[in-house]
């Protein structure tokens, strides 16, 4: 620089001198702290930083580096050279706790300053429902014998998950076994409440992350029931069997189960008695109406009982004829409570057209004379008046007679 100096009779001097400018040294306004240095993310999230760059030339660079702490030999390495756009980011791709440098660079001075935080999995937590704050979760009620399951499944962490349910028993925690299935189960042997706590944890290296819920299960002796439904009214042929699944759910098992048929005189006959099986059948040997008793009969004493009836009928299912001989049809053919109208109609066994040969009509017994040798399907058809149906569907076979 050169200082002119003029006096009142314009008499001018000169002063010569140097001014050295210099820069700042570089610093980040937004350093990471105690507070802000320890980041938890799930796997699959992004952690982004932009650090803001203060005391420099203005003219700034950035770069980032990582350290994988769970490495056998902790190294750094560089994952984002420096470059113009101060945003950094990393994605979470593996549990495990990274320690991340964020480098400023003055690119006038050259100089450049650091700054540091952790990333680390997110501590775990269950998937399926929130952990209150007591981590107490809400009872629950099975009835006795049934079981009660729960899926503990969790997220985050270091992964390799694996699940326990303990019971407590006289006052003292019973540990379950340590296993990777997600769904628990527990299964009362007796009425009561019982406390249970489910655990779960990860694979994380020095101390897996842990957690912990807790549940009681109230255990009640809930009513007999069937657990099927079953048919009143079973309509059979003769030697058909009608099959009934009785088996029952509440009380106290094991069950056993007993089918009794009432004979003509109204006693009670046993056709089975107090058997494991809850697959109860009954094969009829004369048409007519039979009036069954089916027991379920649990630990205690206690029964559950349901009479079905077994409509059996009295048309034939296979009919043997020759040509122009008339075959009789008992369109009663469930002994069902009328009144009814009955319909006949035959088709042979080779065509699909039905064609009708009585309709409506009132008398029980129609006729059919077969005029030319075939097998046939016959539709017999009985109609309350209520319009409800009644179908029963009998094969002929039909030979030519001799001359």
């Amino acid at each position: 620089y050169r200082l002119k100096v003029t006096d009142r009779h314009n008499k001018a001097g000169y002063v010569y001198f140097t001014v050295d400018v210099t820069c700042g040294t570089v610093d980040i306004e937004n350093k990471f702290t105690d507070e802000n240095k320890k980041n938890d993310l799930s796997i699959g999230e992004t952690f982004t930083y932009e650090p803001v760059a203060i005391n420099g030339s203005g003219s700034y660079e950035y770069s980032m580096w990582v350290k994988d702490n769970g490495a056998a030999t902790p190294e750094w390495e560089e994952i984002l050279p420096y470059q113009q756009n101060n945003t950094l980011s990393l994605t979470l791709e593996t549990p495990s706790r990274y320690t991340l440098r964020f480098q400023v660079k003055d690119t006038v001075t050259n100089k450049y300053v650091c700054t540091y935080c952790d990333v680390r999995p997110k501590m775990i937590s269950f998937v399926n429902f929130e952990l209150p704050e007591n981590k107490k979760l809400a009872l629950e009620t099975v009835a006795l014998g049934e079981t009660f399951s729960i899926d503990a499944e969790v997220k985050d962490g270091y992964g390799g998950y694996q699940y326990r349910l303990d019971v407590k028993v006289d006052g003292a925690w019973v540990n379950g076994t340590l296993g990777d299935e997600s769904v628990l189960t527990f299964t009362p042997e007796e009425a009561g409440r019982y406390s249970l706590r489910i655990y779960a944890q990860d694979a994380k290296p020095d101390k897996p992350y842990t957690l912990t819920a807790y549940v009681d299960v109230k255990a009640e002796i809930a009513p007999l029931a069937f657990k099927n439904e079953l048919a009143k009214k079973n309509y059979r042929l003769i030697g058909e069997k009608a099959i009934y699944d009785a088996e029952i759910t509440g009380g106290v098992g094991p069950y056993t189960y007993s089918l009794d048929v009432k004979d003509a005189e109204g006693n009670w006959q046993s056709i089975k008695k107090n058997v494991a099986n809850s697959n109860l059948t009954f094969i009829p040997e004369e048409a007519g109406t039979y009036y069954l008793r089916i027991v379920a009969t649990d630990q205690r004493g206690w029964t559950m009982r349901f009479y079905p009836d077994v409509i059996v009928a009295n048309t034939q299912k296979e009919i043997h004829t020759q040509t122009s001989t008339p075959v009789m049809i008992d369109g009663n053919f469930y002994g069902q409570d009328g009144p009814y109208t009955y319909s006949l109609d035959v088709r042979k066994a080779s065509d699909s057209e039905w064609t009708s040969l009585v309709e409506d009509s009132e008398n029980i017994v129609m006729a059919w004379t077969p005029e030319i040798s075939a097998d046939y399907r016959l539709r017999i058809t009985a109609k309350d008046a209520e319009g409800r149906t009644y179908r029963f569907f009998p094969n002929a076979s039909v030979w030519s007679g001799m001359v």
